[in-house]
């Protein structure tokens, strides 16, 4: 079961959501109730992850969808709390996990498939592990009586030209977002001018990344910063229903930048050693060779060395956020930010 959150939430309808999912019994499979999973991506692929998992595993999945923000956020506020009320939570940014493990909150793990796995996808020391990376990149309307010019950097994107027609994500909701402004923070030579030059030109903040395409596409806005897996999930879309998509991704001259998804398992005293094993299972499903290729069909990058990636060109230089410099500056960073976009 799953079910896709978009409002805010109150601590107490949090709670109570989660301890509900825990109470779901699952007797056939040999577990006292299913994995609660918190999960952000699109939901078909979520869709089949899960029934490509549970058709050897039995019903044991309970997954919610969230934005990223929306995790990263639910995750913190259970913690404090005093427990995590998911079993596996899957998505968001690298911040969120290393304060977590920071507080002996994940649980140890060893992937079965460890080696397989791309140097640069390796994490050391950390309860956590990288399934897959995206990345991020200007995408416009084809439509030439919206839209004359195209930007080849992100600098451009404080031209006139772009004035009110240009959207990204609010960094103070979104945890893509902010991974984006950071990088930005971190191009222009950590200073805040980028992102000051997009405030003077008007940019349109939105509440998440995946609107920013669709966006573009009904008129709303004429260029964004989006991730590439979308640009790919709505190609095959219009190619399988035979339809022109107006809308093209740029890989600015910079380079494009690179956001890392992980997975953790929290550690709950009440659960089972059995249930632990079947939550490390999905984990490793999520690396394994099958559960890799239905993320990377959805746009994803995978971190297996056997699975090829060929949604880069050639020559595009990949951007990788400082995720260390990047938490210790978080405070410093958004209140910059915040004097710059909602003063």
């Amino acid at each position: 079961m799953k079910k896709i959150l978009i409002l805010c939430l109150t601590f107490f309808a949090l709670a109570t959501l989660s301890a509900c999912g825990k109470e779901k019994d699952t007797p056939e499979t040999g577990v006292e109730r299913k994995l609660v999973v918190y999960m952000s991506g699109p939901e078909n692929m979520i869709n089949s992850l899960e029934s490509t998992f549970e058709s050897t595993a039995g019903d044991v999945l309970d997954i919610t969808i969230y934005s990223c923000g929306q995790l990263r956020d639910k995750v913190w506020i259970e913690s404090q709390s005093g427990e995590i009320e998911a079993d596996i939570f899957f998505g968001s940014d690298p911040i969120i996990y290393n304060k977590l493990d920071n507080l002996n909150l994940l649980e140890p793990f060893t992937l079965t498939e460890s080696n397989i796995v791309k140097d640069k996808y390796i994490i050391e020391n950390h309860n956590y592990v990288i399934v897959v990376e995206r990345y991020l990149t200007i995408m416009k309307t084809t439509d030439t009586n919206r839209l004359t010019t195209s930007p080849t950097s992100y600098a451009d994107l404080g031209n006139s030209e772009y004035d009110s027609v240009f959207a990204m994500a609010d960094a103070s909701l979104s945890a893509t977002a902010f991974a984006v402004a950071s990088s930005f923070y971190e191009m222009s030579g950590f200073n805040m001018n980028l992102l000051n030059s997009l405030n003077d030109n008007n940019v349109i903040l939105t509440k998440s990344n995946g609107s920013i395409p669709s966006g573009i596409i009904d008129g709303t806005f004429d260029l964004g910063i989006a991730p590439y897996d979308a640009f790919v999930r709505l190609s095959k879309n219009a190619t399988k229903n035979d339809y022109e998509l107006e809308l093209e991704a740029i890989w600015p001259t910079e380079g494009t930048i690179s956001l890392i998804r992980p997975v953790a398992i929290a550690k709950q005293e009440d659960r089972s050693d059995a249930l632990t094993d079947v939550a490390k299972d999905f984990v490793d499903f999520l690396l394994s060779k099958q559960g890799q290729t239905i993320q990377f069909n959805s746009g994803f990058i995978s971190v297996r060395s056997d699975i090829n990636n060929s949604y880069l060109p050639a020559g595009v230089t990949v951007i990788n956020i400082d995720w260390d410099y990047a938490a210790i500056n978080e405070a410093t960073f958004k209140s910059n930010y915040e004097d710059i976009f909602k003063n």
